[in-house]
């Protein structure tokens, strides 16, 4: 949190043009998140919809992306799927897409299933059978979760499974939603 601080009050002694105008400073992430100093640049991230169609993340450029890898076998990734539904339901119209990729080979098969039978109703399917997307993005277990800003490059991420519509991550989240 200092470092905003004196970001801020560098750009105000700079002077006019010195740089972009700076948003308030994020709330504290909340526990577990690591939180990048800067964004980062992603290579490209390929994964399939509930029909075998290519999908790319940049197709969700200008959203601020919540990228979850799971997988129907894993205990944590199926306990967290609930509270991601319910945020895409609550920041959805606000600019948010929430975006769980099943990281399995069967996952074209199981993950629509347990969609239906778990009543998530607001998420899109979506699936990586050959696991691509677990090193593209550099992830070494699921569940993971990347925030990616509107501009296609990563905030935060995530390891492990989390409560996502808790208090202090919808306000974290809303306020990067504020954000260009």
């Amino acid at each position: 949190m200092q470092r905003y601080g004196f970001l801020a009050i560098l750009l105000v002694l700079a002077g006019p043009g010195a740089g972009p105008v700076l948003a308030a400073p994020p709330p504290d992430a909340p526990a577990g998140f690591i939180l990048h100093e800067s964004r980062r640049s992603l290579d490209r991230v390929l994964f399939l919809d509930a029909r075998g169609a290519t999908v790319s993340l940049e197709a969700f450029r200008g959203r601020l992306v919540v990228l979850n890898l799971w997988a129907t076998w894993c205990p944590p990734c199926r306990l967290e799927m609930r509270s991601l539904d319910r945020l895409q339901d609550m920041l959805g119209g606000q600019g948010l897409a929430v975006l769980p990729v099943a990281v399995e080979e069967k996952g074209q098969r199981l993950a629509p299933e347990f969609f239906r039978r778990n009543r998530l109703s607001n998420l899109p399917v979506f699936f990586d059978p050959r696991k691509t997307i677990l090193r593209s993005l550099r992830v070494r277990g699921i569940p993971a979760t990347l925030i990616i800003g509107r501009d296609g490059r990563e905030i935060a991420r995530f390891n492990g499974g989390h409560h996502w519509t808790g208090p202090k991550t919808v306000a974290f989240l809303r306020h990067l939603l504020r954000m260009p």
